[in-house]
């Protein structure tokens, strides 16, 4: 059991900042995952960090978390975790190089021991216009959603699925070619 009050399961003694908490999920092992928004004192480099916890209160992912997408200025911010069976898709905000308002949305999948399972991530939702309020639902049938409100013109409410394969290789969204 965690001590009264909480522990802390992530911090840095540079002078960032960690904010943006999404909750953890706990796997069928019973750890749990958190993932956050780290930043640099001035808040103008963002970047992604997480940590596993056993149900014990060990931190498995060392005294910090893990930086899983290090500081830069087109990161927003984490939308939420999802989990089939033992991976991890941890959705994600940030925007293009040089325009705040170009939002995308992203899944990273992470082994349970934090490893990165693609040559890069998956890109949900790539238009050019700024998307808020995203949410995800969890893995059921080996399917997850992640929707949100897409501020273009007109303005709509979006949704797109990540459908998880047979094989760990093709990880189709469900509409189009697989994005591998």
């Amino acid at each position: 059991a965690f001590p009264a009050n909480g522990m802390v399961v992530g911090k840095d003694d540079d002078g960032s900042n960690n904010y943006g908490v999404i909750p953890g999920a706990i796997s069928t092992s019973g750890d749990i995952f958190v993932f956050w928004t780290a930043t640099n004192g001035s808040q103008s480099e963002f970047g992604l960090r997480g940590q596993k916890v056993a149900a014990n209160g060990d931190l498995l992912w060392g005294e910090n978390g893990v930086d899983f997408i290090p500081l830069n200025t087109s990161f927003d911010f984490p939308i939420g975790l999802a989990l089939n069976i033992v991976t991890n898709y941890d959705e994600y905000q940030q925007h293009a190089p040089g325009s705040i308002l170009d939002q995308q949305i992203m899944a990273k999948a992470l082994t349970p021991d934090g490893e990165e399972i693609f040559d890069g991530d998956f890109e949900l939702a790539l238009s050019a216009t700024e998307k808020g309020h995203a949410d995800i639902t969890p893995f059921i049938n080996n399917m997850m959603a992640v929707c949100w409100e897409e501020n273009g013109s007109p303005t709509s409410i979006k949704a797109q699925n990540l459908i998880v394969g047979d094989t760990s290789t093709t990880v189709p969204t469900g509409i189009g070619e697989p994005l591998l």
